[in-house]
């Protein structure tokens, strides 16, 4: 099966197939939001993607958003979260947040994950931190990870 379906995607034969245009080809993401929506990454001038476009069913940009050296995104429902140098983009409902850094470090945040909720964000940020992100409360904090974690008895 799994032939089958790269021959028809290489084919586009694969029924309802969409395709969606980035400005230039980059390691970034497109993501289902819903309703025919999707966040899609953008290059800039650096490697990595710098901009979120939230997209509608038409293909027409309804807003977008800044992220400096985006690195790591998690989806959970119907929010994302994508980590950037001075900060997380939420998109919850098709509608970006952006959540501060706990300082102007320049660090970012990289890989992400998520509670089930999508209601907290961790993610890996600086050398020794973790960022967390309640988007209900619109603010991160650092936090101090153990060198030697506690393991589970």
């Amino acid at each position: 099966m799994q032939g089958a379906i790269s021959e028809a995607l290489l084919e586009k034969e694969l029924h309802g197939l969409l395709e969606m245009k980035t400005k230039e080809p980059h390691h970034g993401v497109i993501v289902p939001l819903g309703d025919g929506t999707w966040a899609m990454t953008q290059k800039g001038d650096d490697a990595l993607p710098d901009t979120i476009e939230v997209v509608d069913d038409k293909g027409a940009v309804t807003s977008t958003v800044e992220c400096a050296d985006l690195h790591g995104e998690t989806v959970v429902n119907n929010t994302l979260a994508f980590g950037c140098s001075d900060s997380i983009v939420i998109i919850r409902d098709g509608k970006p947040t952006v959540v501060a850094n706990p300082d102007a470090s320049g660090e970012r945040v990289g890989a992400m994950v998520a509670d089930k909720k999508g209601e907290i964000f961790v993610g890996d940020w600086a050398a020794d931190f973790q960022v967390t992100a309640p988007w209900v409360k619109g603010r991160s904090a650092a936090l101090t990870w153990p060198a030697t974690p506690a393991r589970r008895r």
